[in-house]
Parts: structure tokens; C-alpha cells; sequence
């Protein structure tokens, strides 16, 4: 590992560790924060997770620390920082990383991939978590994502509409899972 690499690990104090979310990587927010998902991503988590609740989240949550949040690898890019904004699949793929995602992961039961990143990290793993956890794969909860979602109709607030779409999608495929 380079010497000037920063690294912003997942909080193991989440509360309710059934239901975990994985994101590509931290960004500039969470150097400067210290805390996974911030920003406007963690603001649409936020969101999301009053969409979902009814039907995934059974669980009173304050927030969405109270869930188990990482990312596919804890290296932090941002174009400032490593002319990159995700990992490389190679980083992904390392023994180590994996073996930090098997444990972070270990008592999921729902784990939702936001994004391509995270879902090539779970399929790395998958064969290695807990017997029948539910792995529902979502587009990232970015604005450059969430943007490219077409809306039907003009409204005033197209984020939380988009976000809507996103949470339906998500419920709709665990349902069929």
C-alpha cells in the first residue's frame, strides 16, 4: 500500500446488522468526514431508506448509521486527490480487501450493492457469506447516477422522484428474491 493512502474503514457500531450497504469506495466527503456515505449520497441513502422501510427495513433506525455501510474497497479516490473516483478491480480483488468485506458482511442477512463497483466486489464473495442473505443490486445513489434516470413527468423535486424509482426497484427485487 502506498504511504499516503487514505483509508476510511466501516463503523462497526452499527445497530442493526441484517441489512448492510455497499458502495464503491469513500470519496472526498468521507476523507473529510471520517464516516461512510456522506454528502449528497448519504443524504439520498437517507432518503431511500424511508422508501424501503415498509417492506425491507422492519427495524426502528434513527439514521442510516444504525445500519452496517461499506464500500468495495476503503481506499479513498476523488479526481483531486488520484485522478480516480473508484477502485480497480484488481484493488477489489486483493485477499485482504475481500477478506475485510467477508467479516464486515458476516451477519448480513440483506445486503444492497449500490452500484458496479460493489456488485463486482460481492460476487467476489457471495459463495462466502451467511446461507441465503439476499443480494439486490442497485445503481449508485450518486447525482451523475441518478440523474440518468428518465422521469415520466415534470416535477419540482426530480432527486426525491428518482429516489422513489431507485427504492421500488430495490423492493420489487427483493420480493423476487
Amino acid at each position: 500500500m502506498v504511504e499516503d493512502q487514505k483509508i476510511v474503514n466501516c463503523d462497526d457500531k452499527a445497530r442493526i446488522k441484517r441489512i448492510a450497504f455497499v458502495f464503491s469506495c469513500p470519496g472526498q466527503e468521507e476523507e473529510k468526514t471520517k464516516k461512510l456515505v456522506s454528502g449528497m449520497t448519504g443524504c439520498n441513502l437517507e432518503k431511500l431508506l424511508k422508501n424501503i422501510k415498509d417492506e425491507i427495513i422492519k427495524e426502528d433506525f434513527k439514521d442510516r448509521y444504525d445500519f452496517t455501510i461499506t464500500n468495495s474497497h476503503n481506499e479513498v479516490h476523488y479526481k483531486a486527490l488520484n485522478n480516480r473516483t473508484e477502485p480497480l478491480n484488481s484493488k477489489i480483488k486483493e485477499v485482504k480487501n475481500l477478506e475485510r468485506l467477508i467479516n464486515e458482511l458476516k451477519e448480513a442477512e440483506i445486503i444492497i450493492c449500490f452500484g458496479k463497483k460493489s456488485k463486482y466486489a460481492l460476487s467476489q464473495i457471495k459463495n462466502q457469506l451467511k446461507e441465503n442473505t439476499k443480494v439486490l443490486h442497485s445503481r449508485h445513489l450518486g447525482l451523475m447516477s441518478l440523474n440518468q434516470i428518465e422521469l415520466e413527468r415534470e416535477i419540482t423535486n426530480k432527486t426525491d422522484e428518482r429516489i422513489k424509482i431507485v427504492a421500488q426497484k430495490i423492493i420489487d427485487d427483493y420480493k423476487q428474491k
